[in-house]
């Protein structure tokens, strides 16, 4: 499985369904001129698309649901739908811990909410835990399916840095989608949870 791994991540092209489990696909691919893969989840949630949007835009919360997140920090609010978000991550030992600071909008795309992850540096940002990790991407695409489900689709391609082998990086990133979008399934179910507007149109 590791050296699978490591021959995957050496050259580009489509998707490969890569794993199952608790109703969510998880995809990988290759990426032209980066030694670590990009990986895809897709499944449908019995949630309207606004009640899930509340679960992603809740950052007082996001502990609950994403895998090792120990803390995260809005550094700036642009707008309800564009932030700076800081967030570090308590890995198992021997590992360094990881840190991001990303930029973060949620645009409305016809029937789709997207939104868009990407590393950034911010003046507010506070100095690393351990790895300052850089993110070159991650989409969530929310399309409705009915007035309570939603189908979720979430794409990642982030590099760790620091001195950790290729083959192990892929190996601990492999199981991401499914527990994103798992966690998403059992936070959206939650009583607190509320719904948020889609954004504008034209925002």
């Amino acid at each position: 499985m590791i050296f699978f791994g490591l021959m995957a991540a050496q050259s580009a092209g489509a998707w490969e369904l890569y794993d199952e489990d608790d109703g969510v696909r998880s995809f990988r691919k290759g990426v032209e001129g980066s030694s670590v893969v990009a990986f895809m989840g897709k499944t449908t949630i019995d949630a309207p698309l606004e009640k899930v949007l509340g679960v992603l835009a809740d950052n007082d919360r996001r502990t609950d649901w994403v895998d090792r997140l120990e803390k995260s920090r809005v550094l700036q609010t642009v707008s309800p739908y564009e932030h700076f978000i800081y967030q570090a991550f308590n890995l198992p030992w021997p590992i360094s811990d990881r840190d991001y600071v990303y930029h973060s909008k949620a645009v409305n795309d016809g029937d789709k909410v997207v939104l868009n992850l990407k590393s950034t540096t911010h003046r507010k940002a506070p100095k690393s835990i351990g790895v300052r990790a850089h993110l070159h991407k991650c989409r969530y695409v929310l399309t409705p399916k009915g007035p309570n489900q939603t189908h979720v689709m979430v794409e990642v391609h982030t590099d760790p840095k620091g001195l950790l082998p290729t083959w192990l990086v892929n190996l601990i990133q492999k199981k991401w989608p499914i527990k994103t979008l798992s966690g998403i399934r059992r936070q959206v179910k939650k009583s607190f949870v509320k719904a948020k507007p889609r954004p504008p149109q034209n925002g």
